[in-house]
């Protein structure tokens, strides 16, 4: 069962992303909601679940206020989910070894970018991805295998790639020294 039916069946009004383009080879589309939503090898939001899991060895007694978030930014929408959503990576501030649990806050935090595409979600995204990567990489090749990916598709969303390839191409052209 999918996170997005399970969260039906349980009578919750916010459904989790399903991410039906997943695995599933379209043309390309070139749009900022295409180029964000290149096929992924994993369903992140299933992904948060399982980090979720994971994590409640990780936080002690932060471990209720985490369920009671989680809970919160799972079964509602608007202004109190977006509020345990930022009490969530709050919380992840006080847990810096708490590698699942930060896994699971950027697993969600794709999910808000999705949701909501606004530039804000994609550079928080990068950031939780680039500090997770740079304390957390040897330590779970499954997480950062997936973490990577989404480094890559908050960068798309933030237009990044398309720099970096003008970039490339700029100093391909440029004469170099003697030429």
């Amino acid at each position: 069962m999918s996170a997005a039916q399970e969260s039906r069946q349980n009578g919750s009004p916010r459904t989790l992303i399903s991410f039906p383009f997943l695995g599933i080879l379209k043309p390309p589309d070139n749009s900022a909601k295409g180029r964000v939503q290149a096929a992924m090898r994993f369903d992140p939001a299933l992904a948060a679940q399982e980090a979720f899991r994971e994590s409640q060895g990780e936080l002690g007694p932060g471990w209720e206020t985490a369920v009671a978030l989680e809970q919160t930014f799972s079964s509602t929408a608007g202004t109190e989910a977006r509020e345990a959503y930022e009490r969530l990576l709050a919380l992840a501030q006080h847990y810096p070894n708490a590698r699942s649990f930060h896994a699971f806050c950027i697993y969600i935090t794709w999910q808000q970018a999705a949701e909501e595409m606004i530039a804000h979600h994609f550079q928080t995204g990068l950031a939780l991805c680039e500090a997770y990567l740079v304390a957390h990489k040897a330590s779970d090749p499954v997480h950062t295998g997936r973490i990577t990916e989404l480094h890559a598709s908050f960068r798309t969303g933030l237009g990044l790639q398309d720099e970096d390839e003008i970039l490339i191409d700029y100093q391909n052209d440029t004469p170099k020294g003697g030429d």
